[in-house]
């Protein structure tokens, strides 16, 4: 009988060409436990966990993307914050901006150097010197390791270490020679130790060369160039004496800081500009002066210096 009814479902199938195709799909077709049906079924779930996967990493990216460009503008604002801080003489605001300098906890470079250059302005100059030493040896940007090693000199000439700060100097010129601010601090350390003023004097007109060659618009620029402007004063009256040439000096010097309306470079020009009236031995402008740096830097470090010297002249 098995053998009629082959036959019979194949008469059928002859007869009934689409039954017959359905016959032979009912056939074909896995049952749900067989060896096919489970491949497939495996497939399809690879398949899906994939793509699961890959909308978790897309939602991970954009959220760490969003976390990372949220961070990034905290730090703006806070170095904004800092700025304004330290243009308005307000150094211990500024002091408590360092700290959101950190990234994820870490001491980077910026974080180094805008630390220890608020200490040198808070008079702290112990504290100064090993952040920017730290911030130097960060290396990186060029120009960021030029400003940390003139920063260093500057820490240097305030503990009075006079040849290290000269090399500082010239550190900060070998890494990024288009700033005038490192022949600057070279004609400063000569000035102080009182020695080869005529050195110095050149070392100042190459400073005040190379910011006058800056953007006159620029604020950096009008800082740079009154710092500049009063060293070339103090290296004026040391090397060849003239009152005149000096009272130039230091009116343009003073001009171009109050353009930069940064309270701190006031303070400085007029610090500066005190020490060459001190060399030409005209008390009243000296005093004239250093009052000034005094009532322009009640917090740092030029106001605390011309403030010694206004009480040793009581």
């Amino acid at each position: 009988s098995g053998a009629r009814v082959a036959g019979g479902q194949g008469e059928y199938c002859r007869g009934n060409p689409a039954k017959c195709l359905f016959v032979r799909k009912r056939r074909k077709r896995p049952t749900k436990n067989s060896p096919r049906a489970l491949d497939q079924d495996s497939g399809e779930v690879c398949v899906l966990i994939r793509a699961i996967w890959s909308i978790i990493r897309l939602i991970f990216q954009h959220r760490k993307g969003m976390a990372e460009s949220h961070k990034a503008t905290e730090q703006t604002a806070a170095l904004d914050e800092y700025l304004t801080f330290v243009r308005a003489g307000q150094f211990g605001k500024a002091l408590g901006c360092v700290e959101d300098l950190k990234v994820k906890g870490e001491e980077t470079q910026d974080y180094c150097y805008f630390r220890g250059s608020i200490l040198l302005h808070l008079n702290r100059p112990q504290e100064a010197e090993p952040w920017l030493r730290r911030a130097i040896e960060k290396g990186g940007d060029h120009r960021k390791v030029a400003l940390a090693q003139d920063s260093l000199g500057e820490v240097l000439l305030e503990l009075g270490k006079y040849d290290e700060a000269r090399k500082a100097f010239e550190v900060s010129l070998a890494v990024n020679a288009g700033r005038g601010s490192g022949h600057r601090g070279i004609a400063e350390t000569w000035l102080r130790e009182g020695q080869r003023v005529e050195v110095a004097m050149n070392r100042a007109r190459t400073a005040v060369d190379m910011d006058r060659a800056g953007d006159p618009k620029s604020d950096v620029t009008q800082m740079n160039l009154s710092e500049s402007l009063a060293v070339l004063a103090w290296a004026v009256a040391s090397a060849e004496p003239d009152p005149r040439r000096v009272d130039v000096l230091t009116g343009e010097a003073v001009t171009a800081a109050g353009k930069a309306n940064c309270l701190p470079t006031l303070a400085y020009v007029h610090f500066h500009s005190g020490c060459a009236y001190s060399t030409l031995g005209d008390d009243e402008k000296r005093l004239e002066h250093f009052k000034e740096a005094a009532r322009f830097d009640p917090e740092g470090h030029w106001g605390a210096a011309a403030r010694r010297i206004l009480e040793a002249n009581q």
